[in-house]
């Protein structure tokens, strides 16, 4: 060793102790036998082919994790693709379907609407002469001529004549038409509640869970 670099101030007894250290391990290795330095460099083989065996399999699992995601992803999209194309049949079916019933219901309504004029038209709060029963004998067409009356109803008034040509009662005649608007009402209501049921199922049909 260079003279030089023990005569540095304060270099010196470094270098020194680094050297007798130096030849201490020297010695040391030059006592190891040359079949222990073989079985540590076998030990130090086996350790680095360990070590790359778990480095390639580490990297395999990771492909096959990555590849099993792409999957996945995959099957998702697919799966999401056929979801919303079945909601977007769904949602043209219903939305025909609310049309058609809509055109329908409002055909109903006006059929309501004019039953229900024609009724309070004949009526006598309406101005007209009248309900009178379909049924009734004196309501019925024919070819025959008046019909004989029985002897024993000849002599009765007016009211026995409404009834024998048909007329309803005035009370019998309010029933009825506050019967009909209820039933009226109760068709509107329907009318209503189916359009308001078509409605809420294209809603629940569109919304995801």
């Amino acid at each position: 060793m260079s003279a030089w670099l023990f005569a540095i101030p304060g270099l010196g007894p470094v270098l020194a102790a680094a050297w007798a250290c130096l030849q201490v391990l020297i010695r040391v290795c030059n006592a190891i036998p040359g079949a222990v330095w073989a079985v540590l460099a076998l030990v130090l083989a086996w350790w680095a082919w360990d070590a790359a065996g778990d480095r390639d399999s580490a990297q395999r699992s990771l492909a096959q994790l990555q590849q099993a995601v792409l999957a996945q992803k995959a099957e998702a999209a697919k799966k999401l693709a056929t979801e919303t194309a079945n909601v977007l049949r769904l949602e043209r079916e219903l939305g025909a379907a609310k049309i058609q019933l809509e055109a329908q219901d409002a055909k109903n309504a006006e059929t309501i609407d004019g039953l229900r004029a024609d009724l309070l038209r004949k009526s006598r709060a309406g101005g007209g002469g009248g309900l009178r029963d379909p049924h009734a004998a004196g309501c019925r067409g024919g070819g025959g001529g008046a019909q004989a009356q029985d002897p024993g109803t000849a002599g009765r008034g007016g009211e026995d004549g409404a009834q024998a040509s048909g007329l309803l009662s005035a009370p019998l005649e309010r029933l009825l038409l506050e019967l009909t608007g209820a039933a009226d009402d109760i068709n509107r209501a329907y009318i209503a509640c189916r359009v308001d049921s078509l409605s809420l199922r294209a809603t629940l049909a569109t919304t995801p869970p």
